[in-house]
């Protein structure tokens, strides 16, 4: 398998700064969707990043796709995890701010400020429907990658 062309703002800002759309149901358990799926994870799994940095997750308009997927590593079992057609709930107001970079902005890092937990509801790639309450660094990568299905990225919100 080949790792994928991740687009940077150097060469796609456009792009990286639109919306992204909605799976439908039958699109989700697609060979194409599925296929893509694991491009995307091996992609993550084997980007080059900076020094001292790791992929902790990625999302499809990072490549080039314009669709509402994301995978964002949980810390907890150092596994990615499917994200598609999400939708997040901040639980609380406590917020924190803590580093940040990007595979899409290479060489750039900053402090942005972030919910500690949120709800988020989800399909997984079976295409079935999960809502899980996550909080600490795992809820701040997912917060990441749910940005940039929005298109917004992290300079947007350096402090």
């Amino acid at each position: 398998m080949e790792i994928l062309k991740i687009l940077t703002t150097e060469n796609s800002e456009a792009l990286l700064r639109s919306e992204s759309r909605k799976l439908e149901d039958k699109e989700i358990v697609s060979k194409k969707i599925q296929d893509f799926i694991d491009e995307l994870l091996y992609t993550a799994e084997n980007a080059k990043m900076q020094s001292g940095w790791e992929s902790a997750g990625l999302a499809a308009i990072q490549v080039g796709r314009q669709v509402q997927l994301f995978i964002a590593k949980d810390l907890m079992k150092n596994e990615f995890n499917v994200y598609i057609n999400p939708e997040i709930e901040f639980l609380g107001s406590a917020k924190d701010i803590k580093l940040e970079g990007c595979l899409s902005i290479p060489e750039i890092s900053g402090m942005v400020e972030r919910h500690k937990r949120i709800r988020i509801r989800y399909k997984n790639r079976e295409g079935i429907t999960q809502v899980a309450k996550v909080d600490g660094f795992n809820a701040r990568i997912i917060q990441h990658e749910y940005d940039h299905l929005h298109g917004v990225l992290f300079t947007d919100k350096l402090i």
